[in-house]
């Protein structure tokens, strides 16, 4: 599949700095993460994140990592 394929591509040689049940925290390196879902769960995570993010405020999602892109299938 043409998305693990370039998942894989972006985290080679990247550091895993957390792991879940739901999804797996990669340091790319550069002051951003990607968080890959595992199945279903972490898609879901992962649409939750989002739109909490969306949805908040500037007084709260200054304390929060920004998100800066979203895979069209939701996974990272």
């Amino acid at each position: 599949m043409i998305i693990r394929y370039k998942i894989r591509k972006k985290i080679k040689g990247k550091k895993k700095i957390g792991s879940g049940a739901r999804r797996l925290v990669y340091d790319l390196g550069n002051g951003t993460v990607i968080k890959i879902a595992k199945p279903k769960g972490g898609i879901r995570s992962n649409k939750k994140e989002f739109v909490v993010y969306k949805s908040s405020t500037y007084k709260i999602k200054k304390h929060l990592g920004k998100i800066k892109s979203m895979g069209a299938d939701m996974t990272g």
